[in-house]
This record gives structure tokens, C-alpha cells and sequence, in this order.
């Protein structure tokens, strides 16, 4: 994949690489490459901080191994919404949903 680069988006002054056709949205390419690479990024950097950040605090480690994996799951869900087309939308909510669904759910 080549890389993006803001020379080589368009310059338009409406927004037409996102729009609604009936029930769906669709996403340019150049979009969805711009939001993989921002999701990508999010994937690293919550990696690096868990590589990096060393505590003699076991509670500040355990809190930030925890908010660093969730960050992580829900920047999955985010990936998987935008280019996998076997994952479910089911199976993304349960994921982003988990920790507030009721306990009849």
C-alpha cells in the first residue's frame, strides 16, 4: 500500500470522500487509509507505553496496562469497523459495549 500523503488528497471544499447513500455511509479510499494509519498509530503508542512505562506503584502499572488495552480494544473495533467485512456489527458492539451492557444482556 502506498503511502498517503496530504499532497495526494483532494482538495475539495465539500466533504464528498464521506456521505450517507440511504442506510449506509460510504468512505473514500483516501479516508479510509487516513483512518487506518491514525488507528495504527493509536495500536504503537498504546504498545510503547506499556513497553516503557515502568512503576514502582503496582496499582499505576496495573492502571495503566488496563486503560492501555482497553484504548487498544476499542482502536480494534475502530479498525474492524472500517475494512473488515466478515466482522459483525454484533460482535464490534459486544467489544465496545462490554463494560455497560446490563447484566440481562
Amino acid at each position: 500500500m502506498q503511502a498517503t500523503t496530504l499532497d495526494s488528497l483532494p482538495q475539495t471544499g465539500t466533504n464528498q470522500d464521506l456521505r450517507e447513500e440511504g442506510d449506509d455511509i460510504v468512505m473514500s479510499m483516501a479516508r479510509r487509509d487516513i483512518a487506518l494509519e491514525a488507528t495504527w498509530e493509536i495500536d504503537r503508542l498504546c504498545r510503547m507505553l506499556r513497553e516503557t512505562f515502568t512503576s514502582e506503584n503496582f496499582d499505576e502499572s496495573l492502571l495503566l496496562r488496563g486503560l492501555s488495552a482497553r484504548i487498544e480494544d476499542l482502536n480494534n473495533s475502530v479498525m474492524s469497523a472500517i475494512e473488515d467485512r466478515f466482522c459483525s456489527t454484533s460482535s464490534l458492539a459486544r467489544v465496545v459495549l462490554r463494560n455497560f451492557a446490563s447484566p440481562e444482556g
